[in-house]
């Protein structure tokens, strides 16, 4: 009977917990490494809690944020149990789900100087902000994993103005903050070069994506400003409605051919008339020389 209950228990735990957390439940049990982190544990319970029915801008439970956050940390090496319980409970004091005193009391000192170095308080400037975070570098470290993965679910959920904030701001004080501490904190260097170059790494997605929406409604305001019909998006073609029968394209004489035709007439079709005239003289004309002396 006792054992009944217990899988019970598990089954609905597994049912109502999202996949981060889960996971970050068998770590701190144990399950995946060597050492129990009940702190973290504890923690991973209290943002479930205390976020049950709340949901991130793109859709997804609150908590897989904070568990992202927790789960960077352990993927890039860190172990600390009170570390990353503050990771987890690094948003609970700015939403006002609990206070620094309280998390004192449930996770110690460490824990609450830590959620407290990354709470951004009301008034104060990002300079005085960063200031505070870079005193100790856990928290440095915490910042570096909260913003990396803020910055991997930014496209397409957040305003471009926004995403562009977020960005100056990671090169302006996230990425100098992590270059300068890694010099600092020798013990812990290598987990700071990584949180810095996979940042670096993201933003350049991130910042290719501005550009390519700017650069999209720049087009847009063009057209409209010269009074031209704006292109109707593209569609993809679901696979399910496509036919497998052979369809009649009827050519410029009128008369009929098939796709299969018309696809080995292209397989045949000599492969500089396929290159515009003004580049058969680059790279693509040597290309097309070599192609056709390897069909010959």
């Amino acid at each position: 009977m006792p054992n009944e209950k217990k899988t019970k228990r598990i089954d609905g735990y597994r049912h109502e917990k999202p996949r981060e957390s889960l996971y970050l439940w068998a770590l701190s049990q144990g399950s995946l490494m060597p050492n129990p982190l009940p702190l973290m544990n504890k923690a991973s319970w209290f943002i479930l809690k205390h976020h049950k029915d709340e949901k991130r801008d793109d859709g997804t439970h609150y908590s897989s944020h904070p568990s992202d956050t927790c789960r960077i940390g352990l993927n890039f090496g860190l172990t600390d149990d009170a570390a990353l319980a503050a990771f987890l409970l690094h948003d609970a004091v700015e939403s006002g789900k609990t206070t620094i005193e309280e998390i004192r009391q449930e996770y110690g000192d460490e824990v609450a100087e830590l959620v407290d170095n990354l709470t951004k308080r009301d008034g104060e400037t990002n300079e005085e902000y960063y200031v505070r975070i870079a005193i100790n570098v856990k928290s440095i470290i915490g910042k570096g994993c909260d913003r990396l993965s803020n910055l991997g679910t930014m496209i397409g959920v957040f305003s471009i103005p926004r995403i562009k904030r977020y960005s100056e701001e990671s090169k302006k004080y996230v990425l100098p903050m992590l270059e300068e501490a890694r010099h600092r904190f020798l013990e812990y260097s290598n987990i700071l070069v990584a949180l810095r170059d996979e940042i670096e790494r993201v933003l350049k997605i991130v910042d290719a994506y501005v550009d390519s929406q700017e650069e999209k409604e720049t087009y847009k305001e063009l057209l409209i400003k010269n009074n031209i019909e704006l292109p109707k998006e593209i569609t993809r073609i679901d696979p399910a409605t496509r036919t497998t029968e052979k369809e009649e394209i009827p050519d410029q004489e009128n008369k009929p051919r098939s796709i299969d035709d018309d696809a080995k007439k292209r397989r045949t079709t000599h492969f500089t008339s396929l290159v515009p005239e003004q580049q058969q003289a680059s790279e693509f004309k040597l290309l097309a020389d070599e192609v056709e002396h390897v069909e010959k």
